[in-house]
């Protein structure tokens, strides 16, 4: 009579009760990925931190560029008729002496502040800037700028108002809330289609939108601008002939485009763009300078290009070229602030890159040699030093016999080989990276 054996231990030869053929998670067995670090959940990836650098740098780059465009613009306005009276241009040298100091500087200011701005954005070979290396700190540097400019522009104004001689209306219309509502429209707009600053992009949005209340609400002259463009909307639609409505619906659309762009940018406040440079952004820069270049054309074909036709073509230009200086400004200042240091070049040796020290260069990839043929001993020449290129000579030293090293393997053949496996060799020799 055989008595019934004992069941054997669970693990030792019998499956799990559990029925599976492996046994669950949560039964004593570690997790498959229990080695591997755990990762913070609000933690960028390694593509999010790469594709934040890249895109650091190409607007640092690109505030650098127009930096150097903005610049030239400014310098150049010094060169553009300080006024236009009964079509013949002032210059600003011919009224120097008849102004107030204060006057002056203001006078001066714009073109003062292009060739800072050439300063900022010319660079040398082993520096990213002459005086100022890091995105960030050009940023700030071309707001302190342009700041200056409205400060010392204010100051001329208040200084010249009682003289007989005052500022020209295109200094002191306060250019600086119709600057701020296209500038920061396209600075958020682009804001936007980055991760990690979007919240600082829909900020900037809100911003354009309060720039522009405050320029339609800011009375000038006795009146607000809001009130005149409500009468000139009254005049366009009741005047009796359709080009009067054409030319004054023109200058209406001119006035109304901040407006326009604002409400567009704010529109996209809670959308996400599917380009890196949307077209709201490229409307923001040359909208308004468009709506400029269509009244130059209509003067160019009624007849009527002068000087003043020019100065307002000219004025066009550089207000595209301010707008977009201040834009990049402002989204690499934002950039700089929202986004770690340690984000915006992940990788880069010393923290170099973090900083934005370094010129954004082209480097020239250049493979690696390949290692020795296993075939070729230590002695053979295929593991000594590359040669010279253009020496065609033989080795000095033949493989030895016995070492599977052929002639026709080698850089240089032995001096053993045929005449034709010598010329194979040293037409190896002449080309350039050659390796067993």
């Amino acid at each position: 009579m055989s008595t019934p054996l004992p069941p054997p231990p669970q693990g030792a030869g019998a499956p799990p009760e559990s029925g599976g053929g492996t046994p669950p998670r949560g039964a004593g067995a570690p997790p498959r990925d229990a080695a591997a670090p755990a990762r913070d959940a609000g933690a960028p990836s390694q593509e999010e931190s790469a594709a934040t650098a890249m895109f650091y740098r190409m607007s640092a780059e690109r505030l650098r560029a127009r930096c150097l465009l903005s610049g030239l613009a400014l310098a150049l306005s010094a060169l553009v008729p300080y006024e236009v009276a009964f079509g013949h241009g002032i210059f600003v040298w011919s009224v120097l002496p008849e102004l107030a100091p204060a006057a002056q500087i203001a006078a001066l200011a714009p073109a003062l502040a292009g060739l800072w701005l050439l300063l900022l954005g010319a660079r040398t070979g082993r520096r990213a800037g002459l005086f100022i290396e890091r995105p960030t700190s050009r940023a700030v540097a071309v707001l302190a700028a342009f700041v200056a400019v409205n400060v010392a522009v204010w100051a001329g104004r208040r200084s010249s108002a009682w003289d007989m001689l005052p500022l020209p209306d295109s200094l002191v219309t306060r250019p600086a809330p119709l600057l701020a509502v296209f500038a920061l429209t396209a600075a958020g707009v682009v804001l936007r289609f980055h991760a990690r600053a979007r919240r600082g992009g829909s900020a900037l949005l809100v911003a354009s939108v309060a720039a522009a209340l405050v320029f339609y609400l800011w009375p000038s002259r006795g009146e607000i601008p809001a009130q005149t463009i409500a009468r000139a909307a009254v005049l366009v639609a009741t005047l009796p002939d359709t080009r009067f409505q054409l030319g004054y619906g023109m200058v209406l659309l001119f006035a109304l485009g901040p407006l326009a762009i604002a409400l567009l940018g704010l529109d996209h406040a809670r959308r996400v763009p599917r380009r890196e440079h949307p077209g709201l952004a490229i409307a923001a820069v040359w909208a308004m300078p468009a709506l400029m270049l269509l009244f130059v054309y209509r003067a160019f074909l009624a007849g009527g290009w002068g000087v003043e036709a020019a100065t307002v073509a000219f004025f066009a230009l550089l207000l595209a070229a301010v707008v977009a200086v201040l834009a990049s400004a402002i989204e690499v200042l934002a950039l700089g602030v929202l986004v770690p240091d340690a984000e915006l070049a992940p990788g880069a040796p010393d923290g170099a890159g973090a900083s934005g020290a370094r010129p954004i260069v082209a480097t020239r990839l250049v493979p690696a040699p390949r290692p020795p043929s296993p075939r070729c001993s230590a002695r053979c020449s295929c593991s000594a030093a590359p040669r010279p290129r253009g020496s065609t000579g033989r080795s000095a030293r033949p493989p030895p016999r016995g070492t599977g090293c052929s002639a026709s393997s080698c850089r240089a053949g032995s001096g053993r080989a045929s005449r034709a496996t010598r010329t194979r060799a040293a037409r190896r020799a002449r080309a350039p990276r050659r390796r067993c």
